[in-house]
């Protein structure tokens, strides 16, 4: 715990993060230790957060993206989704923090997500990990519309025959073209 409760302070360091996280990955052989070591990082994030509130994200993003992770592996994430928040050109956490939300049928917030994060990438190549959730999302909501979009923009990029279909009969004339160069 003491090593727990030092990442917590206003300064930490990067070193003790790592021990901790080490301590973390040591203590998932023991479902004992595992639990005492989530509920010390658990009280810890809650007493940091509840002190930082709106401006937690500025803490330090290797702290935000382990606890992220440490959420969602032991299924405190909906307990907490009110404070995690996507991180610009962060992909690993913002696919996950997406991933947890969609689990948890936060649909428009991932959607929103997901939004964001194409509209700010500068590659396209970027975009597909959002764009695969996007078609998950509208696939599950039965949203024709919005599929018919995104399948028209990156379908190309993941080209399947049933997409294809799906373009030709629910988007617009010019969005199929658009599709077809």
């Amino acid at each position: 715990a003491f090593y727990c409760n030092l990442v917590f302070q206003d300064k930490f360091l990067l070193m003790e993060l790592n021990l901790v996280k080490n301590i973390y990955d040591f203590s998932k052989a023991s479902d004992i230790q595992n639990h005492f070591v989530v509920t010390t990082l658990e009280q810890n994030f809650n007493t940091l957060y509840d002190n930082y509130k709106e401006s937690f994200s500025i803490i330090g993003f290797e702290l935000e993206h382990f606890l992220l992770t440490v959420f969602s592996e032991n299924e405190l994430f909906e307990k907490h989704v009110s404070k995690f928040k996507p991180r610009r050109f962060q992909n690993e956490h913002n696919l996950l923090l997406i991933s947890e939300l969609i689990k948890i049928n936060e649909i428009a917030t991932a959607e929103k997500y997901c939004l964001e994060q194409i509209e700010h990438n500068s590659k396209s190549d970027y975009d597909l990990p959002y764009v695969k959730f996007l078609i998950l999302i509208y696939k599950n909501t039965n949203d024709k519309q919005k599929l018919a979009d995104v399948l028209s923009e990156y379908g190309k990029y993941i080209f399947d025959i049933d997409d294809y279909l799906f373009i030709k009969k629910h988007a617009t004339l010019e969005k199929f073209k658009k599709y077809r160069q």
